[in-house]
């Protein structure tokens, strides 16, 4: 138990520590300031569930030595305690098992308040580490919901076609629309050229034919700049590329970026990949959506090294 403080009787100033001092051959400030060690000594041993009173016995038979070590005493350690056992205002008691430092009851209040302060700084701890996963379990559901309504705008925008049916001999075959076009892509001849006009989902600012991504020139110059950093990473990690978001969400969610960052965007790259490697983000269809990290990326930012002041 460490307290900001300690405490003496006017009578160990007035009565103990010019008697001891006679006994001793030795100064009384030094009679006092060894007082002080030995509750100083007591207190640090006392554990923080019992009140100082119920371990102020030294017990053994090197109670005499530790007392006198504490106390910075060189001389005999048995001259020692019984030199403050036998001022008029005795500071130690012998026992049958040990000795006991008197006076330190008046530290058992302090250490009641000290233990419901503890358990009152635990309790809010605890709270505020409640609080914190529910608000990461609520940003969480909002992504997931954002992800949904995501794929369900897509899914109203561009629904399957109705599958046509082909009738043979022994069965009935059913082709869907998105097989018949694979077919069809498969039968292209190599030296007819891939489209290079985005689809009406991606028309827009940014897109670019499919196949492997170019890498940005400057992946942090912009928030679409980016979003094409990661298209390469997950086209390296085997993944199809995404829907670029909302222009005004991802430019409104890359200024919120560079303020909370102080400018150091470089972070997202590592924080990227650790939100890359959450078995959560990569169990969902499709996986690691981008939209998702967006929300989270506050949570896989690496710790930033505090910087120093020089005088």
């Amino acid at each position: 138990m460490r307290l900001p403080f300690l405490q003496l009787d006017s009578e160990v100033l007035d009565v103990t520590a010019p008697e001891v001092a006679i006994a001793l051959d030795w100064t009384e400030e030094a009679a006092v300031v060894a007082v002080l060690r030995m509750v100083q000594y007591v207190l640090a041993r006392c554990p923080d569930d019992a009140p100082p009173s119920a371990h102020a016995v030294i017990r053994g038979p090197n109670a005499a030595r530790i007392l006198a070590r504490v106390a910075k005493w060189a001389g005999d350690p048995d001259a020692f305690v019984a030199a403050f056992c036998g001022a008029s205002h005795p500071v130690l008691e012998r026992l049958s098992d040990g000795i006991r430092l008197r006076g330190t009851k008046r530290y058992d209040e302090a250490w009641l308040g000290q233990k419901d302060r503890s358990a009152k700084a635990k309790a809010a701890a605890d709270a505020r580490w409640a609080q914190e996963r529910a608000r990461e379990e609520e940003e969480r559901a909002r992504a997931e919901a954002e992800h949904a309504t995501s794929n369900a705008r897509a899914s109203a925008e561009h629904p399957p076609s109705t599958a046509p049916t082909v009738l043979g001999d022994a069965k009935t075959q059913i082709k869907t629309q998105t097989q018949i076009e694979t077919q069809s892509q498969n039968q292209r001849p190599e030296s007819e050229p891939e489209r290079d006009e985005p689809p009406p989902q991606y028309a827009r600012e940014g897109w670019q034919p499919p196949g492997k991504p170019e890498p940005p020139p400057d992946p942090f110059a912009d928030g679409m700049s980016f979003f094409a950093q990661v298209q390469v990473e997950r086209h390296e990690d085997g993944l199809p590329r995404e829907k670029p978001p909302n222009h005004r969400k991802l430019s409104a969610w890359w200024s919120e970026v560079h303020h909370d960052l102080d400018g150091d965007v470089a972070l997202l790259v590592p924080a990227y990949r650790e939100f890359s490697k959450d078995p959560f983000w990569r169990s969902q269809k499709p996986p690691l959506p981008f939209p998702a990290f967006m929300s989270q990326w506050r949570k896989y930012v690496p710790p930033r090294p505090v910087q120093r002041r020089t005088a």
